[in-house]
């Protein structure tokens, strides 16, 4: 007694196609791989979308992060111009947990 054929669903989990032979003619197995393609292909676009999505978050924050970063950055400077003294002094001052402000 043979197995019952795997719904289009649980096959697209397995890399073989699993209704090959399960159906009483050709026809039968190329609707099913068929489907299986489809499946596949609908999975694939759905992973696409959400990498591409989360790529283009990463790179607004990213975006969003530098912008300011260098506004912070030419708000030292002009504060460091100001007083007249080097950014790397008011790093220390304003800083002190900061180890490496640019001594090497």
């Amino acid at each position: 007694m043979s197995s019952p054929p795997k719904s289009s669903a649980q096959n697209s989990e397995n890399t073989t196609p699993d209704c090959i032979g399960n159906n009483s003619n050709e026809s039968n197995d190329l609707i099913c791989l068929r489907s299986q393609l489809e499946d596949l292909e609908l999975k694939i676009a759905t992973y696409n979308d959400v990498s591409l999505e989360s790529v283009d978050s990463y790179l607004d924050l990213i975006h969003q992060y530098n912008e300011i970063k260098d506004t912070g950055q030419a708000l030292i400077g002009h504060l460091a111009r100001l007083q007249g003294v080097s950014t790397k002094e008011i790093y220390k001052e304003q800083f002190p947990e900061i180890e490496d402000i640019g001594d090497s």
